[in-house]
């Protein structure tokens, strides 16, 4: 049974190495593009967006009817940057019997505007040196997501 990483869209094209790395962590990534404004919610003002709905509830269902996936949240995982980022969190957090593990990359939980207050300095350092936002940290930063997820999914196996 295969385990099952949510990512963007862009990945297989900006990040090459990606199928290396599903291969490495026996990994099926899913990436489906939440946009730059969907925020990753279901809208109480539009009801043609169901951004939230789609990712957790209906393209599970249909992966795990195609796929010989693990059916349970010890078998998935979330991550993304940006806007992804902000939603792999918004998304895991509400629906924590859907994923087991998530992540996020720049995410769109902004601390900037207090680069120095509550400690960030002395917990992250300083505002000039906790990473970009851009490609290349990302492309960096994914290995570390798919070590972890992997911890993850290695603890909670169902076998």
């Amino acid at each position: 049974m295969k385990r099952i990483l949510f990512l963007q869209n862009d990945w297989i094209t900006k990040v090459p190495a990606i199928k290396e790395y599903a291969d490495q962590y026996q990994l099926m990534i899913v990436c489906p593009d939440g946009g730059f404004t969907s925020w990753y919610f279901d809208s109480p003002v539009d009801s043609t967006i169901k951004y939230e709905t789609y990712i957790s509830r209906e393209l599970i269902a249909a992966i795990d009817t195609k796929y010989h996936t693990i059916k349970d949240k010890k078998g998935r995982a979330i991550t993304g940057l940006s806007m992804g980022g902000h939603g792999a969190f918004y998304l895991a957090f509400r629906h924590q019997d859907v994923w087991g593990a998530a992540g996020s990359m720049s995410g769109g939980l902004d601390i900037r505007p207090f680069p120095n207050s509550w400690d960030i300095p002395k917990r992250l350092g300083s505002y000039a040196a906790p990473g970009r936002h851009d490609w290349q940290y990302w492309s960096n930063s994914i290995k570390y997501h798919l070590l972890f997820f992997n911890d993850f999914f290695d603890n909670n196996s169902t076998n």
